[in-house]
């Protein structure tokens, strides 16, 4: 679907990803059961991530400060972040300067290499909310139903993920290891599978979306949160697990779609406060489907490597 036709309603075919690998049976050391990839649910799911009825009189949209340069950063945060309230795109980088500050890039310098340094530098104040830079670049009023007058919803949320939005994972945060070769693989591919890790526990799109429903349909986040504390903990078991030299970058990509999957889902938790936000999320979570399959061919590389069958 263009993202000219997205709407704030229902995003069609939006869809997560198993977060594990595959059962990973072994009857010997490099014999297994099932293909050990991330595996992504079908395409053709009717599920969508956001209920019809959205959004609902409770989302709560701010009050639009002053932004007269319309580039999502209002002018009091221009001054914050050394940018020309004058300007939109200070760098003159091809990116609107509150576009930049969302993603933790430096809107004060050009690209590439701009990406803020993980920890990102204290800032003096919160950086606006997706919904904050909707409404200030449109010019809308800050009513729930504004958000429908606008067929810009679509480009900004496409606009929002053009540079991409996986986390950097430094190697210091993973388990990497000296070992390599056939055995290595394999227990590399133990560690983050099931059934041989049960700390690693599956989530899929159905239960994403129906926890979802429950929130705005109930105002319960709680089964959300569940799943976000799922999330959380099948990250931190896959930083664990033990990586050989040439698993490294797959791997690294592996943990960032898991981080990533982690914490999209868990800004839909604040629906209600940034709605656009939400729907930003959901897009990338959507967009993670790719981030999967990419890993899945990895994992098939390293079968061929070594005659794993």
């Amino acid at each position: 679907m263009p993202p000219s036709k997205l709407s704030a309603t229902l995003i069609p075919g939006i869809v997560t990803v198993v977060l594990l690998f595959g059962g990973w049976g072994i009857t010997k050391l490099v014999q297994r059961a099932r293909m050990p990839a991330p595996t992504a649910l079908p395409t053709t799911s009717p599920a969508t991530l956001f209920p019809a009825i959205a959004p609902s009189p409770d989302v709560q949209l701010p009050t639009v400060r002053a932004d007269t340069d319309a580039d999502g950063l209002p002018d009091d945060l221009e001054r914050i972040y050394q940018t020309d309230p004058r300007i939109a795109d200070t760098d003159k980088d091809g990116y609107a300067d509150g576009l930049e500050v969302a993603n933790g890039y430096d809107p004060t310098k050009p690209a590439p290499g701009d990406k803020i340094s993980i920890p990102a530098p204290a800032t003096p104040s919160p950086a606006p909310t997706y919904t904050e830079q909707f409404l200030a670049r449109t010019g809308l009023p800050s009513d729930p139903r504004s958000l429908l007058k606008s067929d810009d919803l679509g480009n900004f949320i496409a606009e929002a993920n053009v540079r991409g939005f996986l986390p950097n994972i430094p190697d210091a945060q993973l388990n990497i290891v000296s070992a390599a070769g056939k055995a290595a693989i394999v227990r590399y591919l133990d560690a983050v599978s099931t059934p041989q890790n049960t700390k690693i526990v599956p989530v899929t799109a159905e239960e994403i979306s129906a926890a979802f429903r429950t929130l705005t349909s109930t105002k319960n986040p709680q089964p959300l949160t569940d799943l976000v504390g799922t999330l959380t903990r099948n990250v931190e078991e896959l930083k664990k697990a033990p990586v050989p030299g040439e698993a490294l970058a797959l791997h690294t990509q592996y943990v960032a779609a898991a981080q990533a999957l982690k914490d999209n889902t868990e800004k839909l938790v604040s629906y209600q406060s940034d709605y656009v936000g939400a729907l930003v999320a959901a897009s990338r979570i959507e967009n993670l489907r790719g981030v999967f399959r990419a890993v899945t061919d990895g994992i098939k590389d390293l079968e061929q490597k070594y005659g794993i069958s």
